[in-house]
């Protein structure tokens, strides 16, 4: 629990998350929310168990608004965007919400999918009944032999974009063994992580032998030495370097 905040607090901050996240997939409306009767942990419970999948319909009438915010604010081609439209891969639902879908198999039977918001606040979620370990989004061409795992599919199409001949595939949030990715490994694929290098991009335990991890992580400085940092001073470090604490602000 972040310092300064009271379980109260927190407890309503999740509620809020949750109802905000319900109210984007279409799940509640303005009209059904009923707060007496609000169980935010016995919701979660009920999510987590898992369910058939729900993807959202489709609404071309916001299919404008979802592509205006991938090429303008995201800064995407829509040359890119446009074979993921006529598959079915991406597309916008009722809320205006981009639908990235998580595919399986070579018949890519959809599994589950993002929901990423395109209006002023930032919002991402996951289609009720989406089941991460069994498909993924990804573009590319299937003669690359080089994949690069990403933490979402807008991640995913802008790594395709800086460089075409890999395949770009969202792990749909920060995971490092994601039950598919054996499969792909066994087939000889390069495999490259493509994740960001916040706490949960770096955190993660892909290297489980060594000392990367959960614990902490070998940082390189701009000295040339190296030194291991374990997780509580990782971020003291970090902020120490930033300009903005090494200048005066004016």
């Amino acid at each position: 629990m972040p310092a300064g905040k009271s379980s109260a607090a927190a407890n309503c901050e999740s509620a809020v998350i949750w109802l905000e996240q319900q109210l984007a997939i279409g799940q509640v409306t303005a009209g059904e929310i009923q707060p007496l009767s609000f169980d935010p942990l016995r919701r979660a419970a009920v999510s987590s168990a898992g369910g058939p999948l729900r993807l959202p319909v489709l609404d071309k009438r916001q299919l404008r608004r979802v592509i205006q915010y991938l090429t303008q604010r995201r800064r995407l081609a829509a040359s890119l965007l446009e074979p993921l439209l006529h598959s079915g891969k991406l597309y916008a639902d009722p809320r205006g919400n981009a639908v990235f879908v998580l595919v399986a198999g070579r018949v890519e039977r959809p599994v589950g999918a993002e929901l990423r918001g395109t209006g002023g606040r930032v919002w991402r979620g996951l289609a009720p009944g989406t089941r991460k370990d069994e498909g993924y989004f990804w573009i590319g061409t299937r003669a690359a032999r080089d994949i690069v795992l990403c933490e979402s599919a807008i991640d995913a199409i802008s790594c395709f974009q800086l460089d075409p001949r890999r395949i770009c595939i969202s792990t749909a949030g920060v995971r490092c063994h994601p039950r598919w990715l054996p499969g792909l490994l066994a087939r000889s694929y390069h495999v490259h992580c493509g994740f960001d290098t916040d706490d949960a991009g770096t955190n993660v335990e892909w290297d489980k032998p060594d000392n990367h991890g959960t614990e902490g992580g070998n940082v390189t400085y701009c000295d040339g030495h190296a030194a291991w940092l374990p997780n509580n001073k990782h971020n003291f470090e970090w902020n120490r370097t930033r300009d903005l604490n090494r200048f005066p602000q004016y």
